[in-house]
């Protein structure tokens, strides 16, 4: 594939998540956000987490990352259209879905409270 080919499919995954973008999706529980597109994503909790704390569910694979500062955005997996994607935290706050541009800055598109 070419370096070009690949820039417009990147683009045109991202403009995919525009809309949550504009307007982050509120994932309650028993709901999840459904990735409209492929994408790199991150994830961040208001507060201040310990190992474990927080965890992604993304299909049928659970996630957990290290210690994280306030607002610190985690990197995670690259995540496929279609997948769905539910939060976990063992602390009260707001945990943030984030999706990667080429330039990996993080936007936010769906968030949870705890």
């Amino acid at each position: 594939m070419s370096a070009t080919y690949k820039r417009n499919k990147a683009a045109r995954d991202f403009r995919a998540f525009e809309q949550h973008i504009a307007s982050p999706f509120a994932v309650s529980s028993g709901t999840s956000f459904v990735m409209p597109a492929n994408g790199r994503i991150g994830v961040s909790l208001n507060n201040p987490t310990t190992s474990g704390q927080l965890r992604l569910t993304i299909g049928s694979r659970t996630l957990s990352f290290g210690a994280l500062g306030q607002l610190q955005v985690a990197r995670s997996d690259w995540v496929e259209k279609g997948k769905a994607i539910n939060f976990q935290s063992d602390v009260i706050g707001i945990a943030r879905l984030y999706i990667y541009d080429d330039w990996m800055r993080p936007h936010p598109i769906a968030s949870r409270t705890f």
